[in-house]
Formats: structure tokens, C-alpha cells, sequence
């Protein structure tokens, strides 16, 4: 059967990309630069402030979870346009936080709406339409959480230091509507069939043997081998923000430190389509080990401060293997029918632990003095993936 692909097929990655964008670029990636100006105007610590986010990284991880229960109950598209309007309001309720709670009560309404079009929605409507090119698909996707983040940070940091933070998430929200105007004005449906197409790529015979190779099956070991591969791509994505203060220990200036986690961000960006296009080119595993290798290789120059500059941009090859990696990888072990069941969970292992994280990274700091804990840490991880792998492409070889 030929790959029937359409402006349909178009307008579905436009409107992931938008829905990632929002969800993790318009929220988790560009935070930081509310921080420090909401605390000076409640007259409140940073630490209290920046608990907000993990406010919303906790119950947007909750919400993926329970994104396919609800949207069986009341349809994927109404769950979707649900959730992005709750994301919106969220926002721009947060500019009215008159202390720490509103500000909290305001970051829970945003992670109930993104957790429902986060990352987790966004992979399965994308596997639902691309048979073929799926890898490339997710990478573009999920990619859009760096462009979001990289555009709006020095925006949004112009607009609160001309206007105030309270109109900075007014802005915030204005530019959630408009990377969310394909979810809520056009019909994107959770599969192709309910828009009369077909997935990309789709093939009857291929199918039927696929199925016939993937049948559902209980195997404890596999997926604790995949457990542990979301608990280290978890933890790792947690370390880049750290980067400046790591470069402030080595009596590197502020420009530098600011450098390096520029740097990563750009690498978040291009991993992800790099990774994305290696899996459809020469498989998962062959290329999820490439890039953890890369990070590797990053972990141990940040560790030996060797050329921080080109080591934080290889270690930003983290975000692939915790996005596009993750994703590909469980599609490739599980079913259809488990993927459903099985990769919400690891994307909430990954989240809750890169949320728990972050304090850990800061308490390993505050005890010794150094970051260099957090990079050894980091490169055992690296390691212990690999071996990962390599156990799984075994275990499928036999």
C-alpha cells in the first residue's frame, strides 16, 4: 500500500510541536527568569519561589499518566483543548499571585493542563500517525521545548525588567494561545482512522507481522532495565542548570557560566533531530548508545575541566536520550497495546526524579563545596546506560 501523508499529517507535528513548546519550553524552560523578580516583590527566598516549578513538573508528571483514562472517557480532543485552556489560565492567573500560596494554587491549575499535552501525549498521538519517519517525527516535536525556551527566556527577561513580571506572564500566555492554535481550532485527533487517513507509512502486511513479533508479554527483567534507564536519563537532564555554578567554583565569570547552559540548550535543540534521525537511519539502540556516549564523554570533561565550552555542549546530547531516546526505545520493546500502559509510567519515573534531582545536585554542593561529585555521579550513570543497553540488545538477540 503507498504512504499516504497529507497537510493532515503536517498539521499534527505543527501542532505537537506547539503543545511541547507550551508544555515544557513556555513553562519548565523559561522559569528561571521569574524567579528572582517575584521573590524581591513578595519579599520571599528564591528557594520558596522556585518550589513552584516543582509544583508543576510533579503534577504535570501525574497528569500524563492519567492523559489515556480520560480521554477514553470524554475523547482525546476535548481532554487536549481542556488542558491547553487550563495551561493558559494558569499562566496568566500566575501574574495575579498576590503571595506564595495563590502562586502555588496557580502553578497546580498549570500542571494539571500541561501534564495532559505534555511530552507523554504528544509521543502517542505522533506514533499514532507516523508509521515510518516516526523517530525524525518525535524529534521535531520534542525539539520544540528548546526553540520555545531559547526564543521566549530573552524575551520574556526584557519584557519583566521593562514591565514588571505580572505582564511577563501575561505575555507568557499570549504566547502559549498562539503555539496552541492548531489544538484549539482545528480537529487533531488521537488516530488517523478517526480523520478517515491512514498512519504515515502505514503498510496492512507490515502490520500484521509486526503484531505477530510484538505480543504482549510479562517480562520483569526488560522492564527493569527500562526503569533504570528513565531513572538515569532523569537525574542527568537535572545537571546543566547547574553548569554556571559549576563555572563560578572554577572563578570563571558569570558571562561564562551563562555560556555553557546556553550551549547545552542549543545541543537540547539539535540532539533531539539528530538523535531522531539516526533511529530511522541505523536502529534505537545502535544510536541511543552514540549519543549516551557522547555524554559520557561530556560528563568527563566537565569533570576534569577539560574545554567546558565544547563538554557542556556534548553533555546537552542528554535531552535526546531522556525525549526522543526514551520514546523510541519503548516503542521498540512494548506493544501497542503496552507501550499505552508502560511509557507514562517511565516518563513519571524520569520526571519525578529529575525534580528530586535538582535539590540533590544543590545539597551535594552545599556539603562539599564542589559540583565535582554531581559529574562523577553523572558519568557512573552514563556507563551503567550503556551497559543497559547493551544487556537489552542481548536479551532481544536471543
Amino acid at each position: 500500500m503507498k504512504e499516504k501523508t497529507g497537510r493532515k499529517h503536517l498539521l499534527v507535528i505543527i501542532a505537537m510541536a506547539g503543545m511541547v513548546g507550551c508544555s515544557v519550553g513556555l513553562v519548565q524552560n523559561v522559569a528561571g527568569v521569574f524567579f528572582d523578580p517575584i521573590a524581591q516583590a513578595l519579599n520571599i527566598g528564591r528557594g520558596p519561589v522556585s518550589f513552584s516549578l516543582t509544583i508543576y513538573v510533579l503534577l504535570s508528571a501525574a497528569g500524563s499518566l492519567l492523559f489515556k483514562k480520560i480521554s477514553d472517557r470524554i475523547g482525546a480532543d476535548l481532554t487536549i483543548k481542556a488542558a491547553a485552556i487550563l495551561l493558559i489560565a494558569g499562566t496568566i492567573l500566575s501574574g495575579l499571585s498576590k503571595d506564595l500560596l495563590t502562586l502555588y494554587l496557580f502553578n497546580a491549575i498549570k500542571g494539571i493542563g500541561g501534564g495532559l499535552i505534555h511530552l507523554v501525549t504528544a509521543s502517542l498521538v505522533i506514533n499514532n500517525w507516523f508509521e515510518k519517519k516516526n523517530g525524525l517525527m518525535v524529534s521535531i516535536a520534542m525539539a520544540f521545548s528548546g526553540v520555545a525556551g531559547a526564543v521566549f527566556s530573552p524575551l520574556l527577561s526584557f519584557v519583566i525588567s521593562s514591565y514588571g513580571w505580572k505582564i511577563g506572564y501575561l505575555v507568557n500566555g499570549a504566547a502559549m494561545f498562539i503555539l496552541l492554535i492548531p489544538l484549539l481550532f482545528f480537529n487533531i485527533t488521537y488516530h488517523p482512522q478517526d480523520s478517515g487517513l491512514k498512519p504515515y507509512g502505514f503498510d496492512d502486511h507490515e502490520e500484521s507481522q509486526i503484531s505477530e513479533d510484538k505480543k504482549d508479554k510479562t517480562d520483569h527483567s526488560r522492564d527493569l532495565l527500562l526503569s533504570i534507564y528513565a531513572l538515569i536519563v532523569g537525574f542527568v537532564t537535572c545537571v546543566p542548570q547547574f553548569f554556571p555554578g559549576h563555572a563560578g567554583t572554577l572563578k570563571f565569570g558569570a558571562s561564562f557560566g551563562s555560556l555553557l547552559i546556553s550551549l547545552s540548550m542549543i545541543t537540547n535543540i539539535i540532539s533531539k533531530v539528530i538523535l531522531g534521525f539516526l533511529v530511522d537511519r541505523i536502529g534505537v539502540r545502535k544510536s541511543v548508545m552514540i549519543t549516551s556516549t557522547i555524554v559520557l564523554l561530556g560528563s568527563i570533561m566537565m569533570l576534569k575541566n577539560i574545554a567546558l565550552h565544547i563538554g557542556a555542549l556534548l553533555f546537552g546530547f542528554c535531552y535526546a536520550g531522556s525525549t526522543v531516546g526514551m520514546t523510541s526505545i519503548c516503542k521498540q520493546q512494548y506493544s501497542k497495546k503496552e507501550y499505552l500502559k508502560y511509557y507514562p509510567i517511565l516518563s513519571f519515573v524520569s520526571t519525578v526524579v529529575n525534580a528530586l534531582g535538582s535539590p540533590l545536585v544543590g545539597s551535594i554542593y552545599d556539603g562539599t563545596g564542589s559540583y565535582d561529585p554531581a559529574f562523577v555521579i553523572c558519568i557512573v550513570m552514563m556507563v551503567m546506560m550503556l551497559i543497559d543497553l547493551y544487556i537489552l540488545e542481548r536479551k532481544d538477540s536471543k
